[in-house]
């Protein structure tokens, strides 16, 4: 039997959602649920405040083997989550601006082609998640679940076009 490896490692959000892994959220962590104060604090501290970088905070996952790309998250899912629905945005905003080569840039963040050559999607919940369902494995244009759910949170996105 393997040792465990507890070492942490220091990766940026790129290589996180841009490497060769997949994660997987597992049945018992608790549905995404941050509501407008944590997503205003994360937005202010990522973006707002943000003059030397970041620390995101820590994320925790496990491989149940070593050579498959699948990583269960054990801590850290709901700011990951948020990170996923913040691209899906951004992917969206590119895509009515027309600026389609920049919103598969960003597409490639939230799914792109395992060993196999299959689409998946780099984030997944293990059990659903109406929400999440709805607004991140959608890839149709219509978002109507994330902007009744920013109406019912009172949250407004802060993306705009600039030029």
């Amino acid at each position: 039997m393997a040792e465990p490896d507890f070492q942490p490692y220091r990766r940026t959000v790129e290589e996180i959602l841009g490497g060769s892994e997949y994660f997987i959220i597992p049945r018992f962590q608790r549905p995404y649920d941050w509501d407008t104060v944590n997503l205003e604090d994360f937005w202010r501290d990522v973006i707002e405040d943000n003059k030397a970088g970041y620390f995101i905070g820590p994320m925790v996952g496990w491989r149940v083997n070593d050579t498959a790309p699948d990583r269960s998250i054990v801590d850290g899912q709901q700011r990951l989550t948020t990170i996923a629905l913040l691209l899906v945005s951004i992917r969206d905003a590119f895509t009515a601006l027309g600026e389609t080569e920049l919103a598969k840039g960003v597409q490639r963040f939230v799914e792109r082609p395992d060993r196999d050559n299959r689409l998946r999607f780099v984030i997944q919940p293990e059990s659903p998640s109406v929400f999440v369902n709805n607004v991140y494995f959608s890839t149709a244009g219509d978002r109507t679940a994330i902007r009744l759910y920013a109406m019912r949170r009172g949250w407004r996105p802060r993306i705009r076009a600039v030029g």
